[in-house]
């Protein structure tokens, strides 16, 4: 995949909006023609890790022991986060690079550069469609300050042997009112291209999944060792617990601890380098290759600290942590529930045809019957 905030800002031809990376385009037909839609290429590196039980409850096998146990690996993420940032900011400070106070949810506090922040029911519809979208490709929506904000994620290659999940997206921000079809389909073609969706796809998209839950996220400065000496990189660890439904009321559990690369400093210089890494003679290839880097080693601090942890709390306490084990994660929050409707949207019925026209119109809703081929 090439460099998407060169293609936009190629295909953009007249942006007109002050600040990094910020462009407009207008929707050119119906109700909506002339309106505008912000839109903010970004460069994504994050990884993802999550806890699981070693025998897990299928959600549609025993729903009362399912939700119990998703329940109480909800409570241990909390406590495990609070335990792994306490660890991290005490490393960040013996580097000498904690410069404030954070307060934590729990009424005690340490030293770092931001506060902990919390977000409450994040309500989050996922779009697929009756022709596919690729696989690699995620379209959300929320509504945020008034705001209607579509983001588009294209790429993974995420592995074992690296756990960095890459991808490039698009944040396309505009006034509640045009739909997610009439923002899309008016994206200059190049676009469209690049991220691998043609217009029949466009056209056919409909919110597909809903996903509800809550992020706590923080920010931690650590080193890193680069051909130019060392770089101060700003990383934002979040915790997010929740779950997700499709169309058809299949669940899936949301519990994921992500990490990713949000700035890249020079000691003493205010210019992130992540946005512009000619600053200090650098390149995109090398701020890649710097983040990917400094991910792999916070993936492998994570994972050893979670693993001692649950190790030796499950020693004390066998009867809260026994059974609990971690599980890196190499895909977005919504592919579980894409993937289950697939065979679904594969049959075409009429059924179907009817449940993607009502959530057109009315916004998503479970539509149970789905799942059994009844009316």
């Amino acid at each position: 995949m090439g460099d998407l905030s060169e293609i936009v800002a190629n295909a953009v031809k007249k942006p007109d909006i002050s600040g990094a990376g910020k462009m407009s385009y207008p929707i050119r037909g119906g109700q909506y023609k002339g309106h505008k839609v912000v839109i903010e290429p970004n460069r994504e590196l994050e990884f993802k890790i999550g806890l699981r039980y070693l025998h897990e409850v299928a959600p549609d096998t025993d729903q009362s022991t399912y939700k119990s146990g998703e329940r109480h690996i909800m409570e241990k993420s909390d406590i495990i986060w609070r335990a792994y940032l306490k660890y991290r900011y005490g490393m960040e400070k013996d580097q000498g690079l904690s410069l404030d106070g954070v307060m934590f949810s729990d009424g005690s506090s340490l030293p770092s550069i931001h506060q902990e922040q919390n977000k409450e029911r994040r309500v989050r519809d996922f779009y697929d469609s009756i022709e596919g979208i690729p696989d690699d490709l995620e379209i959300r929506t929320e509504i945020k300050d008034g705001k209607f904000i579509l983001m588009v994620k294209k790429g993974n290659g995420a592995s074992e042997d690296n756990p960095v999940i890459e991808r490039q997206e698009l944040k396309l921000t505009t006034s509640i009112g045009p739909s997610v079809r009439e923002i899309l389909g008016a994206l200059p073609i190049k676009i469209k291209q690049e991220l691998g969706i043609e217009t029949k796809q466009i056209k056919g998209l409909f919110p597909g999944s809903q996903s509800q839950s809550m992020r706590t996220k923080s920010k931690i400065r650590g080193y890193a060792s680069t051909k130019i000496g060392p770089l101060v990189v700003v990383f934002e660890p979040a915790n997010d617990r929740g779950s997700g439904i499709n169309l058809a009321g299949q669940p899936w559990p949301l519990r994921e601890f992500e990490g990713e690369v949000k700035g890249i400093y020079k000691p003493g210089d205010d210019t992130d380098l992540k946005k512009h890494p000619e600053h200090a003679g650098l390149t995109e290839d090398d701020i890649r290759e710097i983040s990917n880097e400094f991910l792999i080693e916070e993936h492998k601090r994570y994972a050893e600290f979670v693993s001692d942890y649950l190790v030796k709390q499950a020693g004390d306490k066998p009867c809260h942590y026994g059974g609990l084990t971690l599980q890196s994660v190499f895909h977005s929050k919504s592919f579980p529930g894409r993937q289950s409707l697939r065979p679904i949207l594969a049959t075409q019925t009429r059924i179907l045809k009817d449940a993607i026209r009502d959530v057109r119109e009315n916004g998503f809703s479970v539509q149970p019957h789905l799942a059994h081929g009844q009316p």
